[in-house]
């Protein structure tokens, strides 16, 4: 959490000579807040960030107000991050940067707090558990982006139950998805990251299932026989199959005799290996 509101009534939070060096970069405080502890952290890595979000806001602010279009304070902006750094927005004046919001937002660069009612743990295994929190996140928040349940076109219970249960199996088989492709640390291999248009990033359940929709079953006829042969397996695909301890489908599906138009009567395959 932040500790902007908390530091009104509690400025030593900012008080970095109360703090002491667990890491190279990382400096704890601990103190407690009415019944809970608090464990304030200052980071390097997050003083560098906070100053860059900082910087990036205001000299877009700059860029906006030195245009030569006239700004209206009541149109400037809506963003409340944004309108922390400006004056004159409710006075019906023209907006200018708040410098001293901006100096002051400066001291807070890096500072982050934890409160906590865990009390038989130190403040240094707290805040590397709480580090750890954006796994759960990343998680939750990719398997929602591809959970879609509606809509639904049934109407009696035990149908609805049914679809429902039927999405959250297939929620469930993606999680499996995204597991063995992260314990194997697979990395996307598409034609932007081989151009260097894009950095070298984790391959996602989600680039996997999409190629894995393009892989297509052809109908190929010779003479009175009809032959249904897959399209290639091939890149995240072929890696989706061995992390998955899947075996590759043949190559040749299935066979079948074109006896008269729309007849089809099947013949068993003998030898369906990978062609």
């Amino acid at each position: 959490m932040r500790i902007g509101n908390l530091a009104k009534k509690r400025p030593e939070l900012y008080d970095r000579s109360l703090f002491h060096e667990v890491d190279d970069g990382l400096e704890i405080f601990e103190t407690n807040f009415e019944q809970d502890r608090g464990i304030v952290t200052w980071s390097r890595e997050r003083a560098a960030r906070d100053e860059k979000l900082r910087t990036d806001i205001v000299d877009k602010l700059r860029t906006k107000l030195d245009g030569r279009k006239k700004v209206s304070a009541k149109t400037f902006v809506s963003n409340a991050n944004y309108r922390y750094f400006l004056k004159g927005l409710d006075k019906g004046q023209t907006p200018v940067i708040d410098e001293a919001k901006v100096a002051e937002a400066a001291k807070k660069d890096g500072f982050f707090a934890i409160v906590t009612n865990v009390h038989h743990k130190s403040g240094t295994e707290l805040f590397a558990q709480y580090k750890q929190l954006w796994h759960v996140e990343d998680v939750f928040g990719e398997l929602k982006g591809t959970l879609k349940a509606r809509p639904v076109f049934h109407w009696k219970d035990e149908r609805i139950v049914g679809h429902l249960t039927m999405c959250f199996i297939a929620l469930l088989c993606e999680a499996h998805i995204i597991r063995a492709l992260r314990r194997e640390g697979d990395a996307y291999k598409g034609r932007a990251v081989r151009e260097k248009l894009l950095s070298s990033r984790q391959l996602s359940a989600v680039t996997v299932l999409r190629e894995l929709a393009e892989v297509r079953a052809i109908p190929v006829v010779i003479g009175d026989e009809r032959y249904w042969v897959r399209t290639d397996i091939r890149g995240h695909v072929a890696i989706l199959f061995q992390r998955l301890r899947l075996c590759i489908p043949p190559r040749l599906l299935k066979r079948e005799s074109v006896v008269a138009q729309g007849d089809r009567t099947p013949v068993s395959c003998e030898n369906c290996s990978d062609l």
